[in-house]
């Protein structure tokens, strides 16, 4: 009988999430570091992800919400939300 766990790393899922501040300046850290990684870093509406393996067989994913950034973005540069019945 095969284990929750080999079961999720055969059919791909990620067993781990950590949420990161960049996938991209990670996923470039880890490579020199001789990470490997099953999946590059994607963009997913909201949020950009890249997936490797921990070498004990757990699939470890990275997660950027491109969201907050762009919230934050916005918000440092005086942009405002307005709510629907907001009016200018």
């Amino acid at each position: 009988m095969q284990s929750i766990s080999e079961a999720l790393l055969e059919a791909g899922y990620p067993y781990t999430q950590f949420d990161v501040d960049n996938v991209d300046e990670e996923y470039k850290r880890l490579l020199a570091l001789d990470v490997e990684f099953s999946v590059k870093p994607k963009t997913a509406g909201t949020v950009k992800y890249a997936i490797f393996n921990d070498t004990c067989g757990n699939n470890i994913q990275l997660v950027e919400n491109l969201q907050i950034a762009f919230t934050l973005k916005f918000n440092t540069c005086k942009f405002v939300s307005l709510s629907p019945k907001s009016t200018l």
